[in-house]
Formats: C-alpha cells, structure tokens, sequence
C-alpha cells in the first residue's frame, strides 16, 4: 500500500502482514539502498531477538547498528547515533523500536543531510524551524513496535537535557519512505506498554 503522507508529495509505503519482515530487503533494493544503518533501544538489543532477526533480514546491507537510544529521544546518544552513521556511510536509517527510536530516526535524517555534528548544530536547526524541503535525506524505514503511530507524523521530537527542555523539528520531508507493519515486531512488546503508546 502506498499513500501520499500530509502536505508533500513524498511517497510512503506500507508494507504490512505477516511477511512484510521478509519483503523487506526487496523493497531497500528498489529504494537503492546499500548501506542500511539501524537504531533502536537496550531492552529490543538486548531482551529481544528482533535486532538480529532485522540483521539477518538486511544480509549485506545492514551498515551497523546502535542500541542506545532512550525515552523521548535523548540529544546525545541522537547527536552520538548520527555520527556512527555518517562514519558507517549510511544510505538508510533504520528505526526499530517506539516512538523515541522513530523520532530518532527522523532528526538523524535530517542530520545527516544538513551535516549536523554537534548539540548547538543540532539546537540552531530547530531554532530555524524550517519547513521546506531537505536536499540529500537518507531513505527512512520505520518498523514500529508500539502503536504511538510516530512513523506517520511530519515531527519528531528530542530531549535536550542542557536545557531542561523536549524540542524537535515539524517538517513533511521527514515522514519516512517505508513502513514495516509485521505482527512479529510487536510479539515482545510489554501490554501495558502496547496499549498506553496506543492511547
């Protein structure tokens, strides 16, 4: 399924069902994909076997992995995750997680195109509030595990502990090219946790 995402003209799919997960690596090779970075948090790296299992599933093209990210997006391990990134030539950034991966996902896009390397980089984009398009954004998979529907939103926000304050970015370019809806992304996911993200 493929649906116009909000005010841009830029394409999202949705892959959905029980084999979305293995249709994956033929939907990153029509998108040109080659070098697939992934984030997600410690408990999907460490309590679950989906960061292996989305590994296995990218083969050749998976370019690395970081497991750092945290609630509400934390500016650091963001600014941290994007330099692994850039230093691993990344073409796609991978979200596997909630909403903060998602989020994640989104500024690190941003990032890497506008060649952000630092929190104060970071902190002036999103003073510019800028809506217009961003030239040379990384394709952007979200395979959600919550129902906070972050990967179908133009904002994604960031904790900037610094300044006592959770700011982000509101841009229709950063709605994601890809969505990954496959019931086994979310067999792991606490109840409670489904449901609360979900209201």
């Amino acid at each position: 399924m493929t649906i116009t995402a909000f005010t841009t003209t830029k394409s999202l799919t949705v892959l959905r069902g029980a084999s979305a997960l293995a249709r994956l690596g033929a939907r990153l090779d029509r998108l040109g994909v080659t070098r697939a970075f992934v984030l997600t948090g410690t408990s999907i790296a460490t309590r679950t076997p989906l960061l292996n299992d989305l590994t296995a599933a990218l083969g050749p093209r998976h370019a690395g992995s970081f497991a750092g990210i945290g609630a509400h997006t934390p500016m650091p391990a963001l600014i941290d995750s994007v330099a692994r990134a850039r230093a691993a030539g990344a073409d796609a950034i991978l979200s596997l997680g909630g909403g903060s991966v998602i989020d994640a996902g989104k500024i690190a896009c941003a990032c890497l195109a506008w060649n952000v390397r630092t929190r104060d980089d970071l902190r002036a984009r999103i003073a510019a509030r800028d809506r217009g398009p961003i030239p040379g954004l990384p394709v952007h998979v979200c395979l959600p595990t919550t129902a906070s529907a972050a990967e179908f939103t133009t904002g994604a926000g960031v904790h900037d502990a610094e300044r006592q304050q959770k700011t982000g970015l509101n841009n229709p370019a950063l709605v994601p090219e890809l969505v990954v809806l496959d019931p086994a992304l979310v067999l792991h996911t606490p109840p409670g946790l489904w449901l609360s993200s979900a209201i």
